[in-house]
């Protein structure tokens, strides 16, 4: 007979497109019970949870936080819901003793940002910030590389990121923006490996959709980022591709480069008569990052578990 570890107890706010993602991962996962799940539309959240015959978890109103906050056998939080809310949650949840995993962004300004990490520090609290693409096997693959001087000294790297499907209308109108919604992941990405910031920024973009020219924002991006070592960085980014789910990634040096291509189900390829035919990319952001959301979970589960030795052997059960 064997001692399994106590899971990690959780609630999570949101069930957008994000927190379904996130949602399957935490269900699936035997480390993690999911408690509650805080959701405005709380018909769908009760839908879902029967749906999986989740008999353990409740699901109550986004006015109904303190429901949460106050529950002290909840060890962390996953945070999905409108950015504008993200804070004031993320504040709220260190305050009651929660570690935190939140989507970008963690606040509104950088100040507001660098604060919530100084208070998760002071309480001795994880805050992660999921940018997910770091998890990525090919995108970490393509850093590794780049900073383990495969290419030399890196010139140029660029990135393509074209959404697809076309997100829905109302969830563009709360993004915050191409900016603040898409771009910061490229960018992100490009410092990340650079292991700088630029010190040069210019970019230049279109509105091609009507919809989205109405909302006072743009579908279209061409970033170019310049650094200090005189690599520069180029970012080509669109809200929708009409054949799938477009991401790629290069590194260039003077030794040579490193590229991530777009995914695929299926490898395969046919040749015949009519030419070669190969299976179409990945439709949307859910398929293409799927193992990037598991691993960044499985991240945080690690880094909070390292802080619960005792709460958690306290929950173990003899198997």
């Amino acid at each position: 007979m064997s001692q399994f570890i106590g899971r990690v107890n959780v609630a999570l706010f949101g069930l957008g497109r994000a927190g379904l993602i996130h949602f399957e991962n935490l269900i699936a996962s035997y480390r993690v019970a999911l408690k509650w799940i805080i959701e405005e539309d709380v018909e769908k959240a009760n839908n879902v949870v029967q749906k999986y015959m989740l008999n353990d978890t409740r699901v109550i109103h986004g006015n109904e936080i303190n429901l949460v906050l106050q529950d002290n056998s909840i060890d962390a939080v996953i945070i999905c819901t409108p950015t504008w809310t993200h804070e004031s949650i993320i504040r709220a949840s260190i305050k009651a003793g929660k570690h935190v995993f939140c989507e970008k962004p963690i606040g509104k300004s950088i100040a507001s940002t660098q604060s919530c990490y100084e208070e998760a520090q002071k309480n001795n609290k994880v805050l992660l910030c999921a940018f997910n693409r770091r998890f990525d096997p090919g995108v970490r693959q393509v850093q590794q590389k780049s900073r383990n001087g495969v290419v030399g000294q890196i010139q140029h790297i660029k990135t393509i990121s074209r959404d697809a499907p076309l997100p829905p209308l109302s969830f563009l109108k709360l993004s915050g923006g191409i900016f603040h919604d898409c771009a910061v992941h490229d960018i992100d990405v490009i410092c990340w490996i650079m292991g700088d910031t630029p010190t040069t920024v210019y970019t230049q973009g279109h509105a091609f959709n009507p919809d989205i020219a109405d909302m006072d924002d743009i579908d279209t991006v061409a970033i170019t980022m310049k650094f200090a070592s005189g690599a520069i960085g180029t970012i080509d980014l669109s809200r929708f591709a009409a054949y799938g789910y477009d991401q790629r990634l290069e590194v260039f040096g003077n030794k040579g480069m490193v590229q991530n291509h777009n995914s695929k189900f299926c490898d395969m390829s046919s040749h015949g008569t009519g030419g070669e035919s190969l299976h179409p990319i990945l439709p949307s952001f859910k398929e293409r990052y799927a193992q990037a959301y598991q691993q960044e979970l499985e991240h945080f589960l690690d880094t909070v578990t390292a802080l619960l030795p005792s709460e958690l052997t306290d929950r173990a059960v003899s198997i």
